[in-house]
């Protein structure tokens, strides 16, 4: 098994009504991403609920995380219509990806 996660900055201030709203939509996009790409195992999404009361550069606000079966369908996923559909309807709430495979 693979297990695929990726942590998302959002553009906008995080303690706006946008921010908020730009939070909401990641997190609808992500959860469609597992009824687009039927290799993914599982996968939870969730946003962040402890800030420092300091700004912190590696601090993030959405993360997914994902698992695959195979290592091959864990590598085709970047190159699927599931990754293609969050990246396209992403794009302008997004600031920073970070992600890990293990």
């Amino acid at each position: 098994m693979v297990t695929h996660i990726s942590l998302y900055k959002i553009q906008q201030d995080r303690n706006t009504p946008e921010g908020q709203q730009a939070i909401e939509k990641l997190e609808a996009l992500l959860n469609e991403v597992p009824n687009k790409n039927s290799d993914i195992l599982s996968s939870s999404v969730g946003h962040n609920v402890l800030y420092p009361p300091f700004p912190m550069d590696a601090v993030y606000d959405v993360a997914q995380i994902i698992t695959f079966d195979t290592m091959e369908q864990a590598a085709a996923y970047p190159a699927s219509e599931a990754h293609g559909y969050l990246v396209e309807g992403s794009k302008d709430i997004v600031k920073t990806v970070a992600f890990i495979d293990f």
